[in-house]
């Protein structure tokens, strides 16, 4: 500080502040800037980003409710879709305390600018609560036409007393997440496509738990829990993934099945609970499955249909061959085949709905509906022929697709290296075929 005399003489003097630490008594020297800035209670406001190839971490603080919003910078955005890895970015949201909800909001043009060069196949949104994969694909048709709005991805833990009586008492304590997908204040409910979302949850096995009937439910608009058919559970990984045909709240939990007649098929157990847990097959009666009986055709297609999702609600349900009845439960399974390509029927125009499907049909069957989902089997383009001792026995309709199912491992041979073309199916070895089938086009 500069002082002038009336004189006109000046000095220049050093000026010190200070002021009594209270519990200390220490002088401390005040400055422009303070030591300890208070930092912003706004929880929109990452703390921290880091952009590296492939992957953008974002820390974020809690607010008092345990809620947390990270809105991704749009140059940020745009740095890591131009940087990914094998066609895969990684969105890691790090929360510095266990949160309740989290939302994510990224910018959609920054999104859709990113996604313009074709470089990437997925966003993963990985958060404390649950993982989320988001296919480009699905991104794409959600943001065409949007202008500058925010795409939000919000996860929460449901508040149990929120849940209707029955819920709570079927679910005890499995956690029930929401979640929601929206631009701008349009919400973003349908996902037709397999690989449209996928969403990964933390699962712990506990003690006597079956792993195979570990299974994903959401809870639909009448308060009833539902089976996502395509839940799976890992038990290496601990993890319990799915792919919703629309967003709304899901809780994974064991199933309670069981069968007491499957001691002559031991070796398909495995896939029928997985099955039954699943809601894909039933028994015929309380408590039994009966695995040797019989596998009509009308059954064995409409086993096909539910398992892999195919869409039956545009099908009429009508009598399209000469032996199907009007309104029957298989109706709308084999209209939905017969339109897929899985299915022709025969030349007298009948469908055979009674007669037991053989071996070597529901070979055709499966392999169409592989071909109509565009799915590939690993080990199906590999090299090498059939080594049945009985392959010469095998209609040539029926070859190529016993054939391709058998080195993809979807279907086996009988005892002696036999395939038993004609032979007819059991309900243990079409839950088998279909399990198998499941397992390929889930990898």
């Amino acid at each position: 500080m500069t002082v002038t005399a009336q004189d006109g003489t000046s000095k220049t003097y050093t000026v010190t502040v200070t002021r009594e630490n209270a519990e200390e008594g220490a002088p401390e020297e005040l400055s422009e800037t303070p030591k300890n800035p208070i930092m912003p209670k706004d929880p929109t406001v990452p703390k921290d980003t880091t952009v590296s190839a492939g992957s953008l971490v974002v820390r974020t603080t809690l607010d008092s409710d345990g809620h947390t919003v990270a809105e991704l910078a749009a140059a940020d955005l745009l740095s890591v879709l131009k940087l990914p890895v094998k066609g895969n970015v990684t969105i890691d949201i790090q929360a510095s305390a266990a949160p309740s909800s989290i939302t994510v909001q990224l910018p959609s043009q920054a999104l859709q600018n990113g996604l313009a060069g074709g470089g990437v196949d997925f966003i993963t949104i990985r958060t404390a609560l649950a993982n989320i994969i988001l296919s480009a694909e699905m991104l794409a048709r959600a943001l065409e036409g949007s202008e500058d709005e925010l795409l939000s991805l919000t996860v929460a833990a449901v508040n149990a007393s929120e849940l209707p009586d029955s819920v709570r008492s079927r679910i005890g304590q499995a956690v029930v997440y929401d979640f929601n997908l929206s631009l701008g204040h349009a919400s973003i409910t349908d996902f037709p496509g397999s690989k449209d979302v996928t969403v990964e949850l933390d699962y712990i096995l506990q003690t006597r738990e079956n792993p195979e009937r570990i299974v994903v439910y959401y809870l639909d608009d009448q308060g009833r829990l539902q089976a996502v058919k395509n839940s799976k559970y890992d038990k290496n990984a601990q993890k319990l993934s799915f792919s919703p045909k629309h967003f709304s709240k899901y809780a994974g939990m064991e199933a309670n099945v069981s069968f007491h007649d499957l001691e002559t098929a031991r070796w398909a157990e495995p896939y029928i609970l997985n099955l039954a847990a699943r809601e894909i097959v039933d028994g015929v009666a309380e408590g039994q499955y009966q695995p040797e009986s019989m596998v009509t055709r009308a059954q064995f297609v409409k086993l096909l249909v539910e398992a892999m999702e195919l869409n039956t609600d545009a099908v009429q349900d009508k009598a399209i061959f000469t032996d199907m009845v009007e309104g029957a439960w298989y109706g709308k399974s084999i209209g939905a085949a017969r339109e897929s390509g899985i299915v022709q029927g025969r030349e007298d125009g009948s469908f055979g709905v009674n007669d037991p499907v053989s071996r070597e049909d529901i070979a055709v069957m499966s392999y169409r509906t592989l071909q109509h989902l565009k799915a590939n089997l690993k080990g199906a383009e590999d090299g090498g022929t059939l080594r049945f001792a009985d392959q010469v026995a095998i209609a040539g309709y029926a070859r190529e697709a016993v054939e391709q199912l058998t080195k993809a491992g979807v279907i086996n041979g009988l005892s002696e290296g036999r395939f038993a073309p004609q032979e007819q199916a059991t309900r243990a070895q079409a839950a088998a075929i279909v399990y198998r089938m499941l397992q390929g086009i889930w990898q």
